[in-house]
């Protein structure tokens, strides 16, 4: 009966022990290694200099207050109307492509919405009214 008190209150120390040293582990580290998984790995922020020169769809779509759904009906809209006139009649959304993955220009950003909100430019189901 001893042996099991023992056994019992053995396994306790040695779990509070794990515990306790995996916390003196983590503080002691410094604040760039210690991960936060909790936080989402594109943060959304209000923050304009937050994010680099360049941008994710899921980041330019934050950075414009959008959905990342919206920015990509932007893109198809315009592509849509050069390929169908041969010219888009101002700036075009600043994106490129690197395989399949679209990258967007923070600072070609603010000349294409200076441009939208000077032409008053419309997105209406995949097309651009101007």
């Amino acid at each position: 009966m001893k042996t099991n008190n023992y056994s019992a209150i053995s396994s306790v120390i040695i779990g509070l022990s794990i515990i306790i040293g995996s916390w003196i582990f983590v503080s002691n580290q410094p604040e760039s290694i210690i991960v936060d998984t909790s936080v989402p790995t594109v943060a959304s922020s209000s923050n304009p200099n937050e994010y680099g020169p360049i941008l994710s769809i899921a980041e330019a779509a934050d950075y414009l207050n959008l959905s990342e759904n919206d920015v990509q009906n932007i893109i198809a809209s315009e592509q849509k109307k050069l390929n169908d006139n041969g010219t888009f009649p101002g700036t075009m959304f600043p994106y490129f492509k690197i395989g399949e993955v679209i990258y967007v220009s923070k600072e070609g950003l603010a000349v294409w919405l200076a441009d939208t909100i000077e032409q008053k430019r419309q997105y209406l189901n995949g097309t651009v009214l101007q």
